[in-house]
């Protein structure tokens, strides 16, 4: 069985840069870090990224306890447009987050 890996803030930041027009924020039930950035030529389409991450200490949640989410809204009805299945945060977890993110994006740019 694969081993459960802590997920720090740093880590996630490498990934969603602000120079890549991500935007970190704190929010949700768990006020874990999320990330977010929408798309140019539809501007009311978000991609998102529930981290796991708390505000408090930048830390993933403990095992068992959250996943990474991604996911697409539309920022003008608050509805969903996709959603994928989680990611479990166990070695390998980067670049399936990567995949899932590249995934949505080239997703809704069919839309």
């Amino acid at each position: 069985m694969p081993t459960y890996c802590t997920i720090t803030e740093l880590e996630m930041d490498a990934i969603f840069k602000p120079e890549k027009n991500w935007v970190k924020e704190y929010k949700g039930h768990h006020n874990e870090i999320v990330y977010y950035k929408n798309l140019k030529s539809r501007p009311n389409i978000r991609v998102i990224v529930y981290s796991s991450l708390r505000k408090n200490n930048g830390v993933s949640a403990g095992v068992g306890q959250d996943a990474i989410r991604v996911c697409a809204i539309n920022t003008n009805t608050n509805k969903g447009v996709r959603k994928t299945n989680r990611i479990n945060r166990v070695p390998g977890w980067e670049g399936r987050l990567i995949k899932r993110v590249e995934d949505v994006w080239n997703d809704l740019k069919q839309l």
